[in-house]
């Protein structure tokens, strides 16, 4: 037969009904309403009801152990909760079955047993549940941050729960990590009072995979936590960068605020990089500004440098191929060892590290930036926030091989004029030289016309000496041989032939 239905706590609203099953056992009809006080709420089988003045220990112990006690935080503020589920006691454990509630608006469904040592098993499903909740069981209320700052310099606070010795296979569909929710969370968890722990985690971030175990423990006002993780196509992202991740990493860490905690982290792993890109960054960039110096043999300033580069860089994405590094996790720093990695056909070094103190990051690329045949790099980095990083260049080198490249032009440029001009004095003095010899062989082609006209006048006129009558024609043929210049006749040699 059913029983009236009993209040929670003297005061407060809500009951318990118990109905019997075809089986015999009882199933239990609870309706959880108003604001829960002291440290727990008692679903009371016996007929012993707490009085204004009575604890839940003096209720359970006067009862005999014949008492259900729902454990809860002292609240001040109100959490509506309701649920049912099908109860069997036995004198060794109390099993709820097919259970289904819904806690300050998360819904929760599974199956629970207490053993007659307190603790707690089963299995649970919960619609929701924030990682950040789960370690204020161990660490107490969040401490607030300092201005400026990101995590608490005070010292962790007390506990506000001690939760009783408790294994549980759990699922949860939406698991907020405190920034970044993750989804389709299986796990098993193990709670008691100043610890806390998990194994075989799976849970899903966008389509990557995460895995792994770890722990977190009260030591008097100090914390301890470690884990071992592991990540498959884990989708990053800061700023312009992007990239899945697939690797592993131990880390773990002591200290009595979360500043301290954080700042304590050490430990190491190693991850496979795929699908990087670094937006804003052209691989290329170094040599198309190289040839635009050279073309429009433009000054070389490190100011004009450096705003030609922001633009070539700014032309486009780095689309870089898989790559591998190590992780190395000291004093709340996580650093990547610097490793070579390709890009586009270009040979890329890439190093850096993310500051889990400051939420800081700091990542460094060397890209090289041949002139001609001089090989020089130039040095992007990227740091500050996760959201918001700023690019720097640094181009020392670059510039100064552009410089030298422009020197070596201007040089190559002053030899060339100076062979030019040389060549042209070459070919004024042959020039000189070919006139003077031109009018040298005519002077001599005159000189010899000139000696051979007299040698034939002379040739001519001995011939004319030697025939008859020769004195009598000479004059005449001397003055048609040169009739412009007069005959000596006072030169002539008569014959001394007497004529008869």
């Amino acid at each position: 037969a059913g029983r009236d239905r009993q209040p929670l706590v003297a005061g407060v609203g809500g009951g318990v009904v118990i109905e019997p099953l075809a089986q015999g056992r009882p199933t239990v009809d609870q309706d959880l309403v108003g604001q829960l006080v002291d440290r727990a709420a008692v679903v009371v089988l016996g007929d012993q009801q707490p009085t204004a003045d009575q604890g839940v220990e003096d209720v359970a112990a006067a009862a005999g152990g014949d008492q259900i006690a729902l454990g809860a935080p002292d609240l001040t503020q109100r959490m509506p909760a309701q649920g049912e589920g099908e109860i069997a006691i036995s004198p060794d454990q109390v099993v709820v079955d097919s259970l289904s509630t819904r806690i300050g608006g998360v819904h929760a469904t599974g199956r629970l047993s207490r053993d007659g040592a307190g603790k707690l098993r089963g299995a649970l499903a919960l619609d929701a549940l924030s990682a950040p909740f789960l370690a204020s069981l161990v660490l107490g209320a969040p401490q607030p941050a300092p201005t400026g700052g990101l995590w608490p310099h005070l010292k962790f606070a007390p506990a506000t729960l001690d939760p009783p010795t408790t294994d549980l296979d759990l699922s949860v569909a939406r698991f907020d990590l405190g920034g970044v929710v993750a989804s389709d969370l299986r796990a098993k968890l193990a709670l008691a009072p100043g610890a806390l722990g998990f194994s075989d985690l799976n849970l899903k971030i966008g389509d990557g995979v995460v895995a792994g175990s770890g722990g977190l423990r009260r030591e008097g006002g100090a914390a301890l936590a470690k884990a071992k993780l592991a990540v498959s196509a884990v989708a990053l992202a800061a700023g312009p960068l992007s990239a899945r991740a697939t690797g592993r990493i131990d880390a773990s860490g002591a200290g009595a605020s979360m500043n301290e905690l954080v700042g304590s982290l050490a430990g190491s792993g190693a991850v496979r990089w795929t699908e990087a890109r670094i937006d804003r960054a052209a691989p290329d960039a170094p040599a198309r500004v190289a040839a635009q110096f050279a073309r429009d043999e433009s000054p070389v300033e490190q100011g004009a440098v450096a705003r030609a580069l922001a633009g070539a860089l700014d032309a486009g994405p780095q689309d870089l191929e898989a790559f591998e590094s190590d992780l190395a996790l000291v004093g709340g720093r996580l650093s990547a060892t610097t490793v070579v990695a390709h890009a586009g056909g270009v040979v890329v070094r890439l190093g850096g590290g993310f500051d889990l103190r400051a939420g800081a990051l700091d990542l460094r690329e060397n890209l090289p930036a041949t002139v001609d045949d001089a090989k020089s790099t130039i040095d992007i980095g990227w740091s500050g926030p996760l959201s918001t990083p700023v690019r720097e260049i640094r181009a020392d080198l670059f510039v100064a091989a552009l410089a030298e490249q422009a020197i070596a032009r201007e040089s190559a440029r002053n030899a060339a004029l100076e062979a030019d001009m040389r060549e042209r004095a070459f070919f004024n003095r042959r020039l000189k030289s070919d006139r003077r010899s031109d009018e040298e062989r005519r002077a001599a082609a005159e000189a010899a016309r000139l000696e051979d006209e007299r040698i034939a006048r002379e040739r001519r006129a001995a011939r004319a000496a030697e025939e008859p009558g020769a004195l009598e024609r000479k004059p005449v043929e001397q003055h048609k041989a040169a009739p412009h210049r007069p005959v000596s006749y006072t030169h002539l040699t008569l014959p001394t032939k007497r004529i008869v």
